[in-house]
């Protein structure tokens, strides 16, 4: 099995019980309270009037005096599937599902791009145990507590990723960061730790990459000002040697001509030696 065909299988296999739960749920009548009722009025405000600017009201400060969750994002990713399905109370929890679904899809999704097979199904795996054990009331439910619970996973593996070097994870830190951080307060400071320690892996990189490009470029500076003084030292011992290469082939016909005249003497002496033996000789014979 290919790596896409493993990856899809898993998918698919993540997103049966959800299927199986919303199928279940569409047979009987729910209606949200507290919480629950809050949300779902706030979802409805989106693209209104009176868009949600914060998030859900929550155990912050003292009653009643309370303060909200830090943003509204939750609000706006419900909203489209709520509206879709007619803005019923069934809409917004298949809108909880999907979001959830999405955040482990794209789990399996880092866990392909980093690891491979093997750690698609690591992640696979402890994904389905963790569902299990919440299970459906849970994971179908836009209660903020546990909305951002499949969001954190990818959190974690996208500041792992970045950590590792493969720093388009990036992106996927900082948009499910927001989600879990904004849905519900608990969130922020781990999501913030994460955010600040990959971002920091990641400016460290850049800045020394940066200084060994710099030390490289003045590496490079040093040896062309090394080069370029061992050509100006070649040119100012240039003339000296050139002048004693003149000297030395301009030297060369004088002594071969030298030469030449003392070779010329020699055989005239011989010459005129073997001559003068020929003329005693005739006498003799006279």
């Amino acid at each position: 099995m290919s790596a896409r065909a493993l990856a899809w299988s898993v998918r698919a296999a993540l997103a049966i019980p959800f299927v199986v739960a919303l199928v279940a749920l569409a047979g009987s009548h729910w209606s949200p309270v507290l919480d629950l009722a809050m949300t779902e009025l706030r979802v409805r405000d989106v693209l209104g009037p009176h868009t949600p600017l914060i998030g859900l009201p929550g155990r912050i400060g003292t009653f009643p005096d309370q303060g909200s969750h830090p943003g509204p994002l939750s609000f706006y990713l419900l909203a489209p599937v709520y509206r879709l399905l007619g803005s019923t109370a069934y809409g917004l929890l298949v809108a909880a599902a999907v979001i959830n679904v999405a955040a482990a899809w794209t789990a399996i999704w880092v866990a392909g791009r980093r690891g491979g097979g093997r750690l698609v199904l690591g992640v696979a795996a402890v994904l389905m145990v963790v569902m299990a054990w919440l299970g459906a009331s849970v994971l179908t439910q836009p209660w903020n507590p546990y909305l951002p619970l499949v969001s954190f996973v990818v959190v974690v593996l996208s500041a792992w990723g970045v950590l590792d070097g493969d720093h388009l994870l990036l992106v996927l830190l900082v948009g499910f960061s927001t989600l879990c951080a904004q849905t519900h307060v608990p969130y922020l400071a781990l999501c913030v730790a994460l955010c600040v320690v990959a971002f920091g892996a990641v400016g460290w990189r850049w800045w020394r990459s940066g200084h060994r490009a710099q030390g490289a470029h003045i590496g490079a500076g040093g040896g062309c000002a090394r080069r370029g003084a061992l050509v100006a030292r070649a040119r100012r011992s240039g003339p000296p040697d050139t002048r004693q290469h003149h000297d030395a082939a301009a030297a060369l016909p004088v002594a071969a001509r030298a030469t030449g005249g003392a070779r010329g003497r020699r055989e005239d002496r011989d010459g005129s030696l073997r001559h003068r033996a020929r003329g005693q000789l005739v006498a003799a014979a006279w």
